[in-house]
């Protein structure tokens, strides 16, 4: 096990466990926010360094001591953070771009920033002006949420500076300047003591005896894994999911958009295991869904890795429409008895939460071996519902990736298909793929495009 040293006493706490995939595996999040009209590019760059410099987190670098110890160490100097590109096809730029994202020295030992900002301009003729304004980030510092916070603080400073607004660019350099990181083994260990112990327990008892199912064989065996894999494997698609979301809600009127997008999912699965994976019909599909293990208030006082999550089995022969109940119906249980909490208090680098023996550890963890894939939403709701989100410019879309380089013993730990979504305006779908095999991630990312492409067409006739 991996020890992260303490960089200083006010910024960051010791971190054992939590943070030794991410040392090992270099692993980078990629979001790229779309817009229509004509960036003040000074103005951005004065808002990216307002907010970064402030952040206290980004101002370490995690240093190798030896085989057993890593440290933070504070550094007054990085390399280029914030870049500017122009090009006459910004998609396939975009695309370069994140091809290029684990190769560029975000790691450790390196004089590059934990945080980068780059912003692709089109040059075409088209009369378009489109941009991509495009954040890519070191997941050794920050989780998806952490770093969604940081880009609307940007946002709100460029703003503010547009509009002629002195006062509130001082409040958003507070807002930065305020932000601390500490282990998510303490954020876990103050959690756990508001749960009473009987509900936690129960939950350990419900994971041990609970059925996960992976008829697709989505899960590669350990000794199935590539040996040389330098980059893991991803691929983006984009969905219109407009008349799937009407016909949910027409049905089921409090259903929120994740569940409508899991269930589309999990639909696309068990389509996809009947027809190209010669499957049995009237499967289940397992799948696990992320969570934030932060409440959402407390992301104004800490930046880092706070992730958590549950795993969700629902009957595949459903219709979508009622798959999406279900998995609504889950989800609201699994997050009043605070599943993801007990979950977390499972994993390596949350020893002080966990009193179980190694064999109850096990029993309680058995399910991650039965899962079609592992899905996270990134959705950023305010880009979602804000068309003027960049002052003067119109909102488009939201698309993101996760790029992993995987190192050593991290290849363990990237045996599922990895999903990354989110939604943008008017219904858009983003999804970034994410597989060891690269063969097999496309040939699932083409069936998962028929599909859902033909679940939105078909609707489209019942209104």
């Amino acid at each position: 096990m991996k020890t992260i040293e303490v960089a200083g006493p006010d910024h960051v706490e010791v971190v054992d466990g939590s943070e030794h995939l991410y040392c090992d595996s270099k692993a980078f999040l990629i979001n790229s926010y779309k817009f229509e009209g004509f960036p003040d590019i000074e103005v951005l760059e004065e808002a990216f360094y307002a907010v970064v410099d402030n952040v206290a987190r980004l101002n370490y670098q995690l240093k190798h001591v030896d085989d057993n110890k890593w440290e933070w160490q504070e550094t007054d100097h990085y390399n280029d953070r914030f870049l500017v590109m122009k090009s006459s096809d910004i998609d396939r730029e975009l695309e370069d771009l994140s091809e290029a994202a684990a190769i560029m020295s975000l790691s450790v030992d390196s004089n590059h920033s934990p945080m980068i900002l780059a912003v692709i301009q089109s040059i075409c003729d088209s009369g378009k002006d489109e941009f991509y304004i495009t954040q890519i980030c070191s997941h050794l510092y920050l989780d998806g949420r952490s770093a969604e916070y940081l880009f609307n603080l940007i946002v709100d400073y460029y703003n503010a500076l547009s509009c002629g607004d002195t006062l509130r660019p001082e409040e958003i350099i507070r807002s930065a300047k305020q932000l601390r990181t500490i282990s998510s083994d303490s954020v876990l260990s103050d959690l756990l003591d508001t749960v009473s112990p009987t509900i936690h327990h129960g939950n350990i008892r419900e994971l041990s005896s609970l059925e996960t199912c992976d008829v697709g064989e989505y899960t590669i065996r350990q000794d199935l894994m590539p040996t040389d894999l330098n980059v893991c494997p991803s691929v983006f698609r984009r969905f219109e999911l407009a008349n799937i979301v009407r016909s949910c809600r027409d049905e089921y009127p409090h259903l929120t958009r994740n569940s409508i997008i899991l269930a589309t999912l999990v639909k696309a699965f068990y389509n996809h295991n009947i027809t190209d994976r010669h499957k049995a019909e009237n499967h289940k599909i397992s799948f696990f869904m992320f969570t934030d293990l932060l409440l959402p208030e407390l992301r104004k006082q800490y930046c880092g890795n706070y992730v958590s999550g549950f795993p969700v089995t629902v009957e595949g022969n459903r219709d979508l429409e009622d798959i999406a109940n279900d998995i609504g119906a889950i989800i609201t249980a699994y997050k009043a008895s605070k599943m993801d909490w007990s979950i977390s208090a499972l994993g390596p680098s949350a020893k002080r939460c966990n009193t179980l023996t190694k064999q109850q550890v096990k029993d309680a963890t058995e399910f991650q071996n039965n899962l079609s894939f592992m899905v996270s939403n990134w959705t950023n709701f305010r880009f979602d519902s804000d068309s003027n989100f960049l002052n003067n410019c119109r909102t488009l879309e939201h698309r993101n990736a996760l790029r992993m380089e995987p190192d050593g013993r991290a290849l363990t730990q990237i045996n599922h298909l990895v999903l990354i979504v989110s939604i943008g305006p008017r219904n858009s779908l983003c999804v970034s793929m994410m597989y060891a095999l690269k063969n097999e991630l496309y040939t699932i990312a083409d069936s998962i495009e028929a599909f859902v492409a033909d679940a939105n067409s078909v609707r489209s006739s019942w209104f």
